[in-house]
């Protein structure tokens, strides 16, 4: 009579693979039983498999770019940027947009920054768009008029600001020669319809200070006494943001990604830009994720940066795995049991990783499951019976660019280390 057959009894199913052989799929003590195909469920914390609930279109429409915190949501629908409340009340926030090219967004002091890669950039707040940056004067016209400064050569500039704070740069500055019966008359450049102020700066020496703020509409000011009563005017230099197809807030800077290179903002001066202030990388920059003491960069490697001044960081290697561009998205405390702080993830040519404060990185599915290689992501959070599960979506360059510019080519979830 034939041998009976060994018996495995399954106790919970420890995700999906695709590495192995059916064969090999119970390992030699036959505790780990992994899955070839998944369709349509998804495993519990006791490793079971339940059915996935089904869905049903909320609303309809040529979407890309979706972004979303705990409040609302943004996206862009045909040509219009739209804001998504709770209850899937949408809300045009800005028409125009460039149909085909993918937004990027980040967060800070109740802001949501956004730009693409056709330049055009600005912030939602309180259920409106604003200007993110705003551009230079040109050099004031000067002549003497009565007044008591000291004799000498003074130099005076004039920048505008926008009604939520931001200031321009002063690039330009105009020079005159005075004695000490005289002062010195400014008119003002021509501002920009959105600015509500102007800030002229004066000084006879290296540094320039604040002689006072006027309202935008004003057409010349007198300048008579002491010169350096005033705040001295700092980062004078700056540009606004420049055309970018990555962006990340980190420690009260913006950091913007072009090409091989990452842009990063004067001290809470979001809108304001140095000419030194860049990294290079070895390829384009396709993500960068901010967490407590440092951030991630993914170009020809992935990077973990580390400090606050990023002139001056560190910058180590954490793997060669490349970031699929659009797929970060971040764990908070307590959405994982293992989770103590805020936490990236996202996915790589090597599957979904996970990234934590001090350069912690790990891969999270690539022993067990094996991605191919896409231009473009994304990663949702759902949860479901109490379980926070993240869902990843990808695509290449020769997908179909509709519903939300990712196409559903390969879909996982991750619970813990395991895929389904």
């Amino acid at each position: 009579m034939p041998r009976n057959q060994p018996t495995n009894k399954i106790r919970g199913f420890s995700g999906l693979t695709n590495v192995v052989e059916p064969e090999e799929l119970v390992d030699a003590d036959r505790t780990k039983f992994p899955l070839l195909e998944a369709e349509n469920v998804f495993l519990t914390n006791a490793r079971k498999l339940k059915q996935r609930a089904g869905y049903t279109l909320a609303t309809a429409g040529s979407y890309h770019s979706l972004w979303g915190n705990n409040d609302f949501g943004l996206a862009v629908k045909g040509t219009d940027l739209v804001q998504i409340d709770r209850d899937l009340t949408e809300t045009v926030l800005r028409n125009g947009m460039a149909p085909r090219s993918p937004v990027s967004y980040d967060e800070t002091g109740g802001r949501v920054y956004y730009m693409n890669d056709a330049g055009q950039r600005g912030y939602v707040e309180s259920g409106a768009t604003h200007p993110w940056g705003i551009e230079h004067l040109e050099a004031p016209t000067l002549a003497t008029t009565g007044g008591s400064l000291a004799a000498g050569t003074y130099r005076v500039t004039v920048t505008q600001r926008l009604p939520d704070g931001q200031e321009s740069a002063a690039w330009h500055t105009s020079s005159i020669t005075v004695t000490g019966t005289q002062g010195i008359l400014v008119t003002i450049p021509p501002v920009d319809a959105g600015a509500d102020s102007v800030i002229v700066y004066a000084g006879n020496g290296q540094d320039l200070y604040k002689m006072g703020e006027y309202p935008a509409a004003t057409g010349s000011v007198s300048i008579v006494s002491n010169v350096t009563a005033g705040r001295p005017l700092l980062d004078w230099d700056g540009t606004t943001p420049p055309q970018a197809t990555v962006l990340m807030y980190h420690s009260g800077r913006m950091y913007l990604g072009l090409q091989s290179y990452i842009y990063f903002s004067y001290p809470y001066k979001y809108g304001m830009f140095g000419e030194e202030n860049y990294l290079p990388y070895g390829e384009p920059v396709t993500l960068m994720a901010s967490v407590d003491g440092g951030f991630y960069v993914s170009a020809d490697k992935t990077y973990y940066v580390s400090g606050d001044n990023p002139k001056a960081a560190r910058q180590d290697v954490v793997s060669d795995a490349k970031a699929v561009k659009g797929s970060l998205t971040y764990v908070e405390r307590g959405e994982f049991p293992e989770i103590t702080k805020r936490h990236a993830v996202w996915l790589t040519d090597r599957g979904f990783v996970l990234a934590g404060p001090g350069g912690a990185f790990r891969h999270l599915t690539e022993e067990e499951f094996t991605f191919a290689v896409a231009e473009q992501g994304a990663i949702g959070k759902v949860k479901t019976d109490g379980v926070t599960k993240l869902v990843g979506l990808m695509k290449d360059a020769s997908d179909d660019d509709n519903n939300f510019g990712m196409a559903d080519r390969v879909s996982a979830e991750v619970i813990r280390n395991s895929v389904t």
